[in-house]
């Protein structure tokens, strides 16, 4: 009887550690890590086909559609006949310095997404609202109408944009989300080895230009676009 069951206390420890080691990271929209605030790597874009102006500090200078891609397999990617979409929907805050008319022409469905709660306080000069997705939708667009910083006409963009996945807040906001550092903590140090090439010649993209990374080329906590 000890013997049995030591013998499958065994066959679950090594079990386990199977199904750690094959653990899968929950990654960002594009790849990378999986952000609280999803502006740390947004896909904005023109609403013509003119580049998007941006400011030093990479916020939009324009009315902009902002794209979100969570579709595991796409038609340029893929396929990955293993893989899922994730669980997208809730409800996300968000806040950015301006003010702006929010619509979802050309998502998916536009009826998957709906604004709420929208408020502007003009002592900061701030707007905030709630953007609710419906469950079983993957793709949508935010487009932005009538942007007007604080000072400025109309069609001149945002600053400060926050777009958090549901279950956070808009003061103390972590980093990283929740299942993204659990998982870390579960991974062995070998899942990060290919970032130990010993190369450091690799070009990073800032938001703008491909650039070689050297220091004064990082992202800066005030910047739109964090490109790791």
């Amino acid at each position: 009887m000890v013997y049995m069951r030591a013998t499958l206390l065994l066959i679950l420890a090594l079990s386990l550690e199977t199904l750690l080691s094959q653990e899968q990271v929950p990654l960002g929209l594009h790849g990378g890590p999986e952000y609280v605030n999803l502006r740390y790597n947004p896909r904005w874009s023109s609403m013509n086909s003119n580049n998007l102006p941006l400011d030093e500090q990479g916020w939009p200078q324009a009315d902009f559609n902002w794209i979100l891609d969570f579709r595991r397999n796409k038609p340029w990617d893929g396929p990955d006949f293993s893989g899922r979409n994730p669980d997208v929907y809730g409800t996300y805050l968000m806040s950015f310095k301006g003010t702006a008319k929010l619509s979802s022409e050309g998502s998916e469905d536009p009826n998957s997404v709906k604004f709420q709660n929208q408020k502007y306080d003009p002592s900061t000069s701030t707007t905030t609202l709630e953007v609710v997705i419906e469950p079983d939708h993957w793709l949508f667009i935010i487009n932005f109408h009538d942007t007007q910083r604080p000072g400025q006409g109309t069609n001149t963009g945002l600053t400060d944009i926050n777009f958090l996945q549901p279950g956070y807040s808009l003061t103390n906001t972590p980093l990283f989300t929740d299942r993204f550092i659990n998982v870390l903590k579960m991974l062995k140090p070998q899942t990060f080895r290919s970032f130990d090439t010993g190369i450091n010649s690799f070009n990073i993209w800032n938001g703008r230009d491909l650039v070689v990374n050297n220091w004064a080329d990082r992202s800066l906590p005030t910047d739109a676009y964090w490109p790791l």
